[in-house]
């Protein structure tokens, strides 16, 4: 007898002649191979690429951490507003109460379109996001942030005897479950805190446990490098962030991006793509201009940042030549 013909049933009892004949196996059923996810841009032409997917993944959880005035409010507005000039819906979960619709205009969102939510506690903000998520019909939800994340109990003055992360992680979990069915892109805003308890001395942490950054399928770390002037008085015009992405699940990790926030319009594109073009040397100076190819763009930066801002083709132009530099590089 075969070692496929070994009976292991019971003395006296017929075993099936099935069991182990292999022609009778079910074949094996592999999943249909997924499509491309489809990302949201991020409004920054750097971070776009450095996330190696053109944006914030569909269907995934995406975390933007930093420290204070860095950024991440605003970037989460920028994809919001590109979600409306594509015709799509945004929802945003506002537990800082830092979105005003003059904030909102400032990133170029609609905010008669946005669907603006402010929960009284983080329970009611994640049951917010599941519903969201169930309707099937947000191609955005923004929540700022998970720092602010507050349970119930604390919010009726109730004290507390379990840490946050206690009661976020079952939480998340079952946001989590809900998005791989989804087209929605989840964006969670968080803040970095002084880790007093590490060994080997004081280092940075952010809130909310290892739940977050467990279920993360793109982590991207902001810091503020410094600020910069366009006014002849020296008062600062805006801050200079420098984008890290420390954990990646779709495109390799760590890659680096900067972008320059102007207070008054918001993400600027054209200082970003002006700053990449010089280093790449795509624009030269010479003759005491900035000049791309042949094209003068103006006597300085910041002429040269309104004329790329009031001509499409030109900036069009500078991005193909980036890309092509870019990818000609990585070859």
């Amino acid at each position: 007898m075969s070692i496929h013909e070994t009976s292991t049933a019971a003395p006296g009892v017929q075993a099936a002649p099935h069991i182990c004949n292999k022609s009778a196996l079910p074949p094996p059923a592999f999943p249909p191979p997924r499509p491309v996810l489809a990302a949201i841009a991020t409004g920054s032409f750097s971070l776009d690429r450095a996330t190696g997917v053109g944006g914030y993944p569909r269907g995934r959880l995406t975390e933007l951490f930093g420290e204070e005035g860095s950024g991440k409010t605003a970037l989460a507005l920028h994809a919001a507003a590109g979600v409306q000039r594509a015709g799509g819906v945004a929802a945003v979960i506002d537990l800082e109460g830092a979105v005003s619709p003059a904030v909102a205009r400032l990133a170029g969102v609609n905010p008669d379109r946005l669907l603006l939510s402010r929960p009284s506690c983080g329970e009611e903000a994640l049951e917010i996001c599941q519903m969201l998520l169930r309707s099937n019909e947000i191609d955005l939800i923004a929540l700022d942030s998970a720092a602010a994340l507050c349970p119930r109990g604390e919010t009726a003055g109730r004290p507390e005897n379990s840490l946050p992360a206690d009661w976020i992680g079952p939480h998340l979990r079952r946001v989590a479950a809900l998005l791989p069915q989804s087209r929605t892109c989840l964006l969670f805003t968080n803040q970095t805190r002084r880790n007093l308890y590490r060994a080997g001395g004081a280092g940075e942490t952010t809130p909310g446990g290892q739940a977050l950054r467990l279920l993360s399928a793109l982590r991207i770390e902001l810091h503020r490098a410094g600020t910069y002037q366009n006014h002849p008085n020296g008062e600062a015009a805006g801050i200079r962030v420098r984008a890290r992405v420390v954990k990646n699940k779709l495109a390799a990790p760590y890659a680096l991006a900067g972008f320059w926030l102007d207070f008054a319009r918001g993400l600027d594109r054209e200082a970003e793509l002006l700053a990449f073009g010089r280093r790449a040397g795509l624009v030269q100076s010479r003759d005491g201009a900035l000049l791309l190819g042949e094209i003068a763009l103006g006597r300085d930066r910041a002429a040269a940042r309104e004329r790329l801002r009031r001509n499409g083709e030109w900036r069009r132009m500078l991005e193909e030549q980036l890309l092509q530099a870019w990818n000609g590089n990585s070859e």
